[in-house]
C-alpha cells in the first residue's frame, strides 16, 4: 500500500460483504424453515459461501482502496510509488489512466515551471523597469531595472513607498479604476536624477498572483541631458563668440569713422582685431576637431605610435611658448618605451593641450615635468592590462578640489577672465578626454592648491575593442 502502511478492513468492505451474505442467510434460514433444506448443510454452504465471498470483496476492494490512497497521495503533491493491484479489476484500468494523467500533469507543470523562469529572464532582459500591480497597488513583481531603482526590495510593497510621486500614484488608481491606459512623467531625485515617461497598461483579467497592472517607466534621462547639453552647448558658443565679434564691429566703425585716418589708432586695433579673429578662429577649429573626434571614438584606431617621439615632437613645437614664460619642459623618457596603438595626430594634439595647459597655468621661472613609464597594471579602474603612463606635472597655483570633476566639461573654467586673457577656448581638456576615450585609455587628474597640478594618461598597450 502506498507509503507503507498497514493494511486495514475499512468498514466499507463490511458493509458490502453484509448487504451480499445477510439476503443469502436469509433465503438459507427460510429454505431450512420450510424443511426444503437441512440444517446442518445450510449451515455448512452459507458459513463457506460467506468466508469465500470476504476474501473476494477483500481483494477488489482492496484494490480501489489502493488506488484511492495512490491518488489521494498525488493530490497532496507527494511522489507515491504506483501500486500493484493484486486482481484483474477495474482498478488496473483506472490505475493506467491516472498514472497516464500523473505523467501528464509532470510533463505540463515543468513546461509551466519554463514558461515562469523564461518569463522572469525576458522581463529582467527588458532595460526599462517594470513593475506588476495587484489591485490595491501592491508590487507583485519587479524586472531587474526596477530593482535597481530602490535599495530595498520592491516586492510585496505599495508602489507610493518605492515611487513617492502624487501625479503617478493618481494615474495609477485612476487606471486602476476605469481600467484605462494612462501616461505620466515623474522625476527620480535619488541615488540619483533620473526623468522618466510611465505607461500604466491594465490587464485584461486578473492573474492567479493577483496582478492586475503593468507600469513601465521609460528612461528618459540621456535624452534630457542631451537636450541640456545641446542648449548649454550653443549658449556658450553664442556667448564666447559674441565678445570677439562685437569687438570687430566696434572697431571696424570706429576705422570707418572718427579713426580714419589716424594711423596710430589704426594699427592699435588691427592688432586688437588680430588678436579676436585669430581667438575666433581656434574656438572654431576646437569645436570642429572635437566634432570630429567624438564622431570616430567609437572605433578605436589602427596603427601603433612612438610616444617618445610624439612628446619630443610637442616639446619642440612649445618650446619658444615656454621659453617666453621663463618655464623649462624637462622630459623623461626610457630608451625601451613601447609603442602604443593610437593615432599620431590625436595623439599629439593630445599632449600639445596638456603641456599648452601648464605653460598658460604654470607660472614663470618653473619647470613643467613630463615623465612616461610602462606598466604591467595601471591600477586605474576599467584598464586592467598592460598599459603606458604619461604625466604632465607643473609647478602653478593648483587647482581647488571643487572644480576637478568638471575640468574636461565643455566651456567650463575656472577663472574665466583669466583664460580668454590666456587665450582658451574652454575646450581643450574636453578635447583631451574624447582622445583619451577613443584611445581606450584614462585620464586622472592631482591637483592641490599651492602644489601645482598632475595630469596622467594612461594608455593601453594592447588594441581595445570597438564599443
Amino acid at each position: 500500500m502506498p507509503g507503507g502502511q498497514p493494511r486495514t478492513i475499512p468498514k466499507r468492505w463490511f458493509f458490502l460483504w453484509a448487504a451480499v451474505v445477510v439476503p443469502g442467510a436469509a433465503v438459507l434460514t427460510l429454505l431450512v424453515l420450510l424443511n426444503q433444506l437441512a440444517m446442518w448443510p445450510a449451515i455448512f454452504g452459507g458459513t463457506l459461501g460467506a468466508v469465500a465471498l470476504f476474501f473476494v470483496v477483500r481483494t477488489y476492494l482492496a484494490d480501489f482502496d489502493t488506488v484511492i490512497a495512490y491518488i489521494g497521495d498525488l493530490a497532496r503533491d507527494k511522489k507515491p510509488q504506483a501500486p500493484e493491484p493484486r486482481a484483474h479489476s477495474a482498478a488496473d484500468e483506472i490505475l493506467s489512466a491516472v498514472r497516464t494523467l500523473n505523467r501528464t500533469h509532470d510533463r505540463r507543470t515543468s513546461e509551466l515551471e519554463t514558461l515562469a523562469e523564461a518569463n522572469v529572464t525576458i522581463l529582467d532582459s527588458i532595460p526599462d523597469p517594470l513593475l506588476l500591480l495587484n489591485r490595491v497597488r501592491q508590487i507583485r513583481q519587479a524586472n531587474r531595472a526596477a530593482r535597481g531603482l530602490v535599495t530595498a526590495n520592491p516586492i510585496g510593497q505599495d508602489l507610493a513607498s518605492v515611487i513617492r510621486d502624487p501625479a503617478l500614484l493618481e494615474e495609477v488608481d485612476i487606471a486602476l479604476e476605469t481600467r484605462s491606459d494612462r501616461e505620466a512623467l515623474f522625476t527620480l531625485p535619488y541615488p540619483r536624477l533620473q526623468h522618466f515617461l510611465v505607461r500604466i497598461t491594465p490587464l485584461a483579467k486578473v492573474t492567479a498572483d493577483g496582478t492586475a497592472l503593468i507600469v513601465s517607466l521609460h528612461d528618459l534621462t540621456a535624452m534630457k541631458q542631451l537636450e541640456q547639453t545641446r542648449v548649454d552647448f550653443i549658449a556658450n558658443v553664442s556667448h564666447e563668440l559674441r565678445t570677439p565679434l562685437a569687438t570687430l564691429v566696434g572697431f571696424i566703425e570706429t576705422l570707418q569713422g572718427p579713426a580714419k585716418d589716424d594711423a596710430k589708432a589704426r594699427a592699435h586695433f588691427l592688432e586688437i582685431m588680430d588678436s579676436q579673429t585669430k581667438r575666433m578662429v581656434r574656438l572654431v577649429e576646437d569645436l570642429l576637431s572635437l566634432s570630429r573626434i567624438e564622431l570616430s571614438e567609437h572605433l578605436p584606431p589602427a596603427d601603433t605610435v612612438p610616444i617618445d617621439a610624439v612628446l619630443k615632437t610637442v616639446r619642440d613645437m612649445l618650446s619658444l611658448e615656454a621659453k617666453s614664460h621663463g618655464i623649462t619642459i624637462a622630459l623623461d623618457l626610457p630608451e625601451d618605451l613601447p609603442e602604443v596603438p593610437g593615432s599620431r595626430d590625436e595623439l599629439t594634439q593630445l599632449f600639445q593641450n596638456l603641456i599648452d595647459n601648464a605653460i598658460k597655468y604654470g607660472g614663470t621661472d618653473t619647470t613643467i615635468r613630463i615623465e612616461a613609464r610602462r606598466a604591467e597594471r595601471s591600477g586605474v579602474v576599467g584598464l586592467p592590462g598592460p598599459a603606458l603612463s604619461v604625466r604632465v606635472q607643473d609647478e602653478g597655483e593648483g587647482i581647488a578640489p571643487e572644480h576637478l570633476a568638471r575640468l574636461t566639461e565643455r566651456f567650463y573654467r575656472i577663472d574665466r577672465a583669466r583664460s580668454r586673457e590666456l587665450g582658451g577656448t574652454g575646450l581643450g581638456l574636453a578635447i583631451v578626454k574624447h582622445i583619451v576615450n577613443r584611445h581606450r585609455g584614462r585620464l586622472t587628474i592631482e591637483s592641490a592648491l599651492g602644489r601645482g597640478s598632475t595630469f596622467t594618461v594612461f594608455l593601453p598597450l594592447e588594441a581595445g575593442p570597438a564599443s
